[in-house]
């Protein structure tokens, strides 16, 4: 079998990685106050279960950015880039908690989504600078499960805000952790760090470098199967769970409980495979758990909010893995001077939307929205089966490591 030589910049800052870890606590702490209920807002504002195009247009926006996002870190470096995301961020959270429930605001939901996911790009960027790969596994573990952490506490809070006093507040409680990443952002964040010159890269170019790594093309599909499994799931559950009575406090310890697994597994699995267990058999069971609980959503007609969190912890355990295998996995395969590819491989989440949006869009014209928990357990059925990619593509690599002065 042909072997593949990839040359790695490395520059290892655990410094700034623990900052790092520490900005996506607070991150995941501001994003989930809101992610869990974007579809309940929008279904308040528009009076209406087809809130597909919300979602359609901020998503394609956000890919759009994404893949011009390059040409704005080169203007200006990583950092300022950043800065900007997180400023956009900001700013659409305050206009949402003085703007009335309506049409507007739900557009401006839409913006909200398209500096979300810049957000994450851009920090991303900024960890891969200061990692190497044989600490991949545990770095992206750890900052996984801190993310995690803060989402696991946004939902009981959020739950509980929405039910007493509303949505507006759920947008002040999201506003204020915000206020608390920027001027800590600015102070920690080296700006003596030089520019990287990203030299412009044209769609089709990016598209023919995966088409000859076929290891990043089969990490490209796993993680596009999870995203598609995350868009699903965090649009449709909510509103299924309401339908079937329960309210959003109720719904807020169900959201924190099922995302303990992200807390319990991430880093173990991300040291597991720093020290070479196989990605493709925890590959398989993770995306069968994945099947297995999104069908449930379909098959089984239970007024029991323990059985619903059950079944989401069931399939979360799946995704906890599925996410630090895809992370550890690519970012053994690139570098941080790989901004077309981490761009790209960041984009997997709004192109997953726009195709969930798509889909449903369409079932939801015909069908209950319901229908669509019959096509995700399909879509992982993909991921079982190409699991088994993973193990044999990696092993075509060999990874030349380069010390950065």
């Amino acid at each position: 079998m042909k072997k593949i030589k990839i040359k790695h910049h490395e520059r290892y800052d655990l410094a700034k990685i623990r900052f790092l870890n520490f900005s996506s606590f607070l991150l995941g702490l501001a994003s989930s106050l809101v992610l869990y209920w974007e579809s309940s807002y929008l279904k308040a504002a528009t009076a209406s279960e087809n809130i597909s195009k919300y979602f359609f247009v901020g998503y394609s926006v956000a890919l759009i950015l994404i893949f011009n996002w390059h040409r704005v870190i080169d203007k200006l470096n990583e950092r300022r880039a950043y800065f900007i995301s997180l400023a956009g961020k900001a700013l659409v959270i305050a206009f949402l908690i003085w703007a009335p429930v309506n049409q507007t605001s739900a557009w401006m939901i839409s913006l909200y989504m398209v500096f979300a996911v810049l957000t994450w790009v851009d920090l991303d960027i900024l960890l891969e600078q200061s990692s190497k790969d044989n600490k991949t596994g545990r770095i992206r573990g750890l900052y996984l499960s801190l993310m995690n952490a803060g989402y696991f506490i946004s939902p009981v809070l959020s739950g509980f805000l929405i039910f007493k006093l509303g949505f507006k507040v759920m947008f002040t409680a999201s506003f204020f952790v915000m206020l608390m990443i920027i001027p800590l952002s600015i102070i920690k964040l080296d700006s003596k760090d030089k520019k990287n010159r990203q030299k412009s890269v044209k769609f089709i170019s990016i598209v023919r470098n995966i088409k000859e790594r076929k290891e990043i093309r089969t990490v490209y599909w796993i993680s596009f199967l999870l995203e598609f499994f995350y868009a699903s799931m965090i649009i449709y559950v909510p509103l299924v769970l309401i339908e079937k009575g329960f309210n959003a406090q109720s719904l807020g310890y169900v959201f924190s409980f099922m995302l303990l697994p992200f807390l319990l597994i991430q880093y173990p699995v991300g040291l597991g495979l720093d020290k070479g267990i196989s990605f493709s058999k925890i590959s398989a069971v993770a995306f069968f758990l994945m099947l297995f609980s999104s069908l449930g959503f379909f098959v089984i007609d239970q007024m029991s909010i323990i059985f619903w969190a059950a079944l989401l912890f069931l399939g979360r355990f799946g995704a906890a893995a599925i996410e630090v295998i895809r992370d550890s996995y690519f970012y053994k395969c690139i570098d941080h001077k790989n901004i077309d590819l981490i761009t790209f491989y960041r984009s997997l989440r709004p192109i997953a939307y726009i195709t969930v949006s798509i889909i449903a869009a369409v079932v939801t014209d015909s069908f209950h929205f319901r229908a669509i928990f019959i096509i995700i357990p399909l879509v992982m059925l993909i991921g079982v089966m190409m699991s088994a990619r993973l193990d044999f593509c990696y092993s075509s690599l060999t990874l030349v490591k380069l010390k950065e002065k």
